[in-house]
């Protein structure tokens, strides 16, 4: 299993969406973060900085875990295998980083279907 969490951050500049990355992969350190691209303006939310990180073990538990970072917020579809949570910011929650504004969590089989896809925060 893979495990993928896609953030959206408001970052404001290229040199502030790196300090928000490094942040973010000390904030995740424990999941054993790689950055799966260089963070980039979200093209449908150029105020956005997209950030995705693939972590580690991808196991239900690992996942779960991320998940307790924010207590509110999240919206999660799918079954025992593959799994997707969407995270959207209400009033007064934080998830690893204030900037954070939307993010997803995805958890699916690597030999199975692509993850990879156009979502809306």
């Amino acid at each position: 299993m893979a495990l993928i969490l896609r953030i959206f951050a408001e970052c404001g500049s290229g040199e502030r969406a790196a300090e928000i990355g490094s942040d973010l992969a000390a904030a995740l350190a424990g999941f054993r973060p790689v950055a799966s691209m260089e963070p980039a303006r979200y093209r449908k939310l150029p105020e956005l900085f997209e950030f995705s990180f693939d972590l580690s073990p991808g196991t239900r538990a690992t996942f779960d875990a991320v998940l307790a970072r924010a207590a509110d917020g999240w919206v999660h579809t799918g079954d025992e295998e593959h799994n997707s949570s969407v995270w959207n910011r209400p009033a007064g929650e934080i998830f690893l980083s204030p900037a954070v504004r939307w993010a997803e969590l995805i958890r699916f089989d690597e030999g199975g279907r692509e993850p990879r896809k156009e979502t809306r925060p």
